[in-house]
């Protein structure tokens, strides 16, 4: 596991965060599913409300992942400024689909979350590692950062 600066900005941001939305790619894989739905447990476990959605909607075969039935497909057209967005799995921010973006790109903070290679580093906050097995790990990584910040050990749980 490792934490950088990047990781630290993500933190700085999401510990400052009122409520959070969480979106990954269209037609989404298995590590944009499971970290979205990863990543909005682990921000539960610290009370704030976080609501999970991708452009695909639920996608019934990744009804194994925890919370996965929680994705909803109807994004709001807006977000107050309380608000971060969190996106997950996307090389660029297009990735979200044709409906989405124009809503993301009116989002007033949007982090980025990543493992490939060719990111464009869209977010105000991005925590984008090359050569990290998936998304999910560096959500995992970002969890165990929020543990450590906050001396919890409450956020990561297993099922």
């Amino acid at each position: 596991m490792t934490f950088d600066a990047r990781c630290d900005e993500v933190l700085d941001v999401l510990q400052s965060a009122k409520r959070v939305v969480i979106v990954s790619h269209v037609n989404p894989d298995a590590d944009a599913y499971g970290s979205s739905c990863g990543l909005a447990q682990g921000i539960q476990a610290l009370g704030l409300p976080v609501r999970v959605f991708n452009e695909s909607g639920f996608i019934p075969r990744y009804a194994v992942i925890p919370g996965a039935s929680l994705v909803s497909k109807e994004l709001p057209t807006a977000f107050a400024d309380d608000e971060v967005v969190v996106v997950c799995d996307c090389g660029a921010a297009e990735r979200v689909g044709e409906t989405y973006l124009p809503i993301i790109k009116g989002a007033s903070k949007v982090i980025n979350i990543d493992h490939h290679t060719a990111n464009s580093l869209f977010g105000h906050a991005n925590y984008v590692v090359d050569g990290a097995s998936s998304t999910s790990e560096l959500v995992f990584n970002l969890l165990h950062g929020l543990e450590a910040r906050i001396g919890r050990k409450e956020i990561i749980t297993s099922e």
